[in-house]
C-alpha cells in the first residue's frame, strides 16, 4: 500500500527542489576542498619524513618525564592537524554523497514528470515563485485551476519526486 510523504519527508523533498539550482556549484566546491585538504595531507606526511632526527637524550637534571622535545611537539602537532584533516574529510565525502545522490535523483524524477508538472516545478523551485503566481502561471496553461486544486496537483509532484528520492515507499 502506498503511503504519502510525511510533513518532515514532504518539506524535505521542497527543500531540496529549491536547493537543486545550486547542487552543483556546492558539489564543485566541496570537491575543490577534497582535493586541497588532500594535499594538505600529503605535504604533512612529507614534512614529517623529512623532518625526521635523531633525539638526543639528555641528562636527567630538571626535565620531567612529561617534556617533550621540539621534534616530538611538531609531531604531535602534525599528527593532531592530520586527525582533524581526516574528520573534515570524512564529512565532506558524506555531504558529496548525499548531494550527488539527490542531485541525481531530482534529475531523474524531473524527467519523468509531465509538461504542466515540469512548468509548476520550474516557476515554483527554480525561479522561486509564489504559490499565487505559480498558480496564476499554470491556469494560462490549463485554462482553469482552483487553489484546492493547485495544492493537491502541488501535493502529488512533490510525491512522485519523493517517490524518485526513495521516500514514503517504506511504513
Amino acid at each position: 500500500m502506498k503511503r504519502r510523504l510525511s510533513r518532515t519527508e514532504y518539506r524535505f523533498v521542497e527543500k531540496l527542489l529549491y536547493d537543486y539550482k545550486a547542487f552543483g556549484s556546492a558539489i564543485l566546491q566541496l570537491e575543490n576542498e577534497t582535493a586541497s585538504l588532500t594535499e594538505r595531507m600529503t605535504d604533512s606526511d612529507n614534512d614529517i619524513k623529512a623532518g625526521a632526527s635523531i633525539i638526543t637524550l639528555e641528562k636527567k637534571d630538571s626535565r620531567s618525564i612529561f617534556d617533550t622535545s621540539k621534534p616530538e611537539k611538531y609531531t604531535i602537532d602534525r599528527d593532531i592537524e592530520r586527525k582533524q584533516i581526516e574528520r573534515r574529510l570524512k564529512k565532506i565525502r558524506y555531504r558529496l554523497q548525499d548531494l550527488k545522490r539527490w542531485q541525481t535523483g531530482i534529475s531523474e524524477a524531473r524527467s519523468g514528470l509531465s509538461h504542466m508538472e515540469s512548468q509548476f516545478i520550474w516557476l515554483k523551485y527554480d525561479k522561486e515563485k509564489s504559490n499565487i503566481s505559480t498558480r496564476l502561471a499554470l491556469q494560462k496553461i490549463t485554462g482553469s485551476m482552483s487553489e484546492s486544486t493547485y495544492f493537491r496537483f502541488k501535493r502529488r509532484v512533490i510525491e512522485k519526486v519523493g517517490k524518485f528520492l526513495g521516500l514514503g515507499e517504506i511504513g
